[in-house]
């Protein structure tokens, strides 16, 4: 499908990977970043860790803050906490995500989120 795009989100302890997740290029690109945001905060609150969550899109950072179940996740666990971290400048978390998300396109979980009317 046109315009669809991927997610993924990586979970690193000390530079040793703990779990991943990837969504089927299912949904639209403005949907698939808060998506795997999301689901990495649900992650953190089921391994009821202290969780640093990095995204390089400012607008999924932007679009999560109005998004209410979100905010009330976030109030609720102030273990997890959400930054913006600059595309393509090595860190590795990241750079996994990244590679994930390109190998979402032929496997992952999908994801049928309704496009906004």
């Amino acid at each position: 499908m046109e315009g669809n795009s991927r997610s993924a989100f990586v979970a690193l302890q000390d530079n040793t990977q703990l779990h991943e997740w990837m969504a089927k290029p299912e949904n639209s690109v403005f949907q698939a970043e808060p998506l795997a945001i999301h689901e990495a905060i649900i992650w953190a609150i089921e391994q009821n860790v202290v969780c640093k969550i990095w995204s390089n899109s400012m607008s999924s950072l932007l679009a999560i803050k109005s998004l209410k179940t979100v905010q009330a996740l976030l109030s609720q666990y102030p273990n997890i906490t959400i930054y913006w971290i600059k595309a393509h400048n090595g860190h590795l978390g990241n750079e996994k995500a990244d590679l994930l998300a390109k190998r979402a396109t032929i496997k992952g979980t999908a994801f049928n989120l309704k496009k906004p009317s």
